[in-house]
């Protein structure tokens, strides 16, 4: 390729690269052109790109972005990048097609998050996570618990005072006697001792 055509395909990559710091590269060797297409069309349904990028291009653009530890095991063979906002939406989208289809030759080679080399099977425990959007979702009931939990909690207590201090005033009822307020000094007389 002409030298200008690569520093124009790095340029992009590295712009790309840069506003989503996070992909999963797989090697695509070895799928048949269906397969590649059915795999393209998932991932496009998902809004989940897919680039096939040139190794050397792809390392120079990391390594231009700061990702520099363990980019040579990563850039063997033939790669293709999968990206998206989510990186846990990729991971769980190539790993459930990689469980859909069996037979597969589809290889998830490692990732690339928040600037950092990951392995396959830090990506295998990222695609285990709940996505972005399941987050999101968790988050006000996470945020609304310990205050329901408190206002249960003084719910159930405040009506265990109310229960005892009623207990109290209709004692007096049942037995006889009348209530003696605190600190009053004087001594009543009960209906059981007149």
């Amino acid at each position: 390729m002409p030298k200008k055509l690569n520093a124009l395909l790095m340029k992009e990559l590295s712009k790309k690269l840069e506003t989503v710091p996070s992909g999963i590269l797989v090697n695509y060797q070895g799928l048949p052109s269906e397969e590649t297409y059915a795999l393209r069309k998932e991932l496009n349904a998902k809004k989940i790109k897919m680039t096939v990028v040139k190794n050397s291009i792809a390392t120079i653009a990391m390594k231009g972005i700061g990702a520099k530890d363990g980019l040579e095991p990563v850039m063997k063979g033939p790669i293709a990048i999968c990206y998206n906002d989510d990186p846990v939406a990729v991971a769980t989208a190539l790993s459930d097609y990689r469980k859909k289809n069996k037979k597969t030759k589809l290889e998830i080679k490692g990732g690339l998050l928040d600037k950092r080399v990951i392995s396959p099977a830090e990506v295998a425990k990222l695609a285990g996570l709940p996505s972005r959007q399941q987050l999101l979702a968790q988050l006000p009931g996470t945020l609304n618990a310990p205050i329901t939990g408190l206002v249960q909690a003084s719910r159930a207590f405040s009506g265990s005072l109310s229960t005892r201090s009623t207990r109290r005033r209709t004692s007096w009822r049942r037995v006889g006697a009348r209530p003696r307020r605190p600190g009053s000094g004087d001594k009543r007389e009960t209906n059981e001792t007149r």
